[in-house]
């Protein structure tokens, strides 16, 4: 064992796994902005071929409402187009600026715990190469074209589905014999807003509080889709994706590079809160194939619901490099409770239970 080695095991009872939550805010802030205003583009179209209902009675002819709806088809069809390119180019460059600093950051966590860089050296038994510039941008560029092309789906899915709803108000509100022009601008004054309250107020004179109609006026007046089980606005749902497949794709990148350099072994970290992932802080978790280490239970990475951190939308648990020749004694403690505690709870079927205060 290296001078390094036993220096740090000696100081080691003071070092606690350090968490740095992984990157996305930036990316989020940029989709927010751009769908925010897509979507408000869209519910200004319906709303503008739903007023047109209303100030005209003969407007509300069969051949009219068909060439409108037609119209309305390839207006929204066409603003999603656009927003798909302007997507592509964005997720681009924030993007790679956080794997980059994640590849960084696991180089800067090994420094840390002072693994050397000079393959002439051996540390803990494990030799490591120079950094490799040429390894990280290959790290980098699969990792970006993953993610970037998951963000490009799950967002375009979600852009669809405001669109469908905004068509659908459309040929819903085209179909009902409805002859006051008032209460058709103020559905389309709510549309073109995103105010639920002016929307809401006019479909109260027109359908029952809790019809179909209704909701679905609603929904779309706040600019809301479904999603699973959750109902969000898109704006909300923005958000979701770009931090959560950002934190995604900066753990994978980061994990690859300690992979690359030697490192099988990560605890996961993080704040405690009343989600499931909670109750793996501490836990040490293998990138590769767990190995046998005697007074230590290892789980794989990859069997841990959604194949580790992010363990679900906007989580912030991450994870830190571990090698158990340097780990303090309150890493080791960690660990092992965190085992038991996973072991107990698997045992019970309670992974995704929340976690009981």
């Amino acid at each position: 064992m290296s001078i390094i080695t036993i220096i740090l095991i000696a100081i080691g009872v003071a070092m606690a796994p350090p968490h740095t939550p992984e990157g996305g805010d930036r990316l989020a802030a940029q989709m927010v902005k751009l769908y925010d205003a897509a979507m408000s583009d869209i519910n200004t179209l319906a709303g503008r071929a739903v007023r047109e209902l209303g100030e005209d009675p003969d407007r509300r002819a069969s051949q009219f409402r068909e060439i409108r709806a037609a119209q309305l088809t390839r207006q929204i069809q066409n603003k999603l187009a656009l927003l798909e390119g302007q997507t592509r180019l964005m997720v681009g460059s924030p993007l790679r600026g956080e794997i980059n600093k994640a590849i960084a950051r696991g180089d800067a966590e090994l420094k840390e715990l002072g693994i050397p860089t000079d393959p002439a050296t051996q540390g803990v038994g494990v030799g490591f190469a120079l950094v490799n510039s040429e390894a990280v941008e290959v790290i980098a560029r699969d990792t970006l074209g993953r993610a970037s092309q998951s963000i490009e789906n799950d967002l375009g899915n979600a852009a669809r589905q405001h669109a469908s709803n905004a068509l659908e108000i459309f040929r819903t509100l085209s179909t009902t014999q409805i002859s006051e022009a008032s209460v058709n601008t103020a559905i389309a004054r709510g549309l073109i807003t995103g105010n639920p309250t002016i929307a809401d107020r006019a479909i109260r004179e027109l359908f029952a509080a809790d019809s179909d109609e209704a909701k679905r006026v609603r929904k779309l007046g706040n600019k809301r889709i479904q999603v699973g089980k959750a109902t969000m606005s898109v704006r909300h749902y923005a958000a979701t994706v770009a931090i959560t497949r950002t934190r995604e794709a900066t753990v994978t990148a980061r994990h690859e590079r300690l992979r690359e350099r030697g490192v099988n072994l990560v605890q996961i970290t993080g704040k405690n809160s009343e989600n499931f992932c909670t109750a793996f802080i501490g836990l040490v978790c293998s990138i590769g194939s767990a190995p046998e280490i005697p007074g230590l239970e290892i789980v794989e990475l990859a069997s841990l619901p959604g194949g580790g951190p992010p363990f679900h939308p906007r989580c912030s648990k991450g994870t830190a490099p571990f090698i158990p020749e340097l780990a303090s004694k309150s890493r080791s403690a960690d660990a092992r409770r965190a085992a038991a505690v996973y072991q107990k709870r698997l045992e019970r079927g309670q992974l995704l239970d929340p976690i009981k205060r």
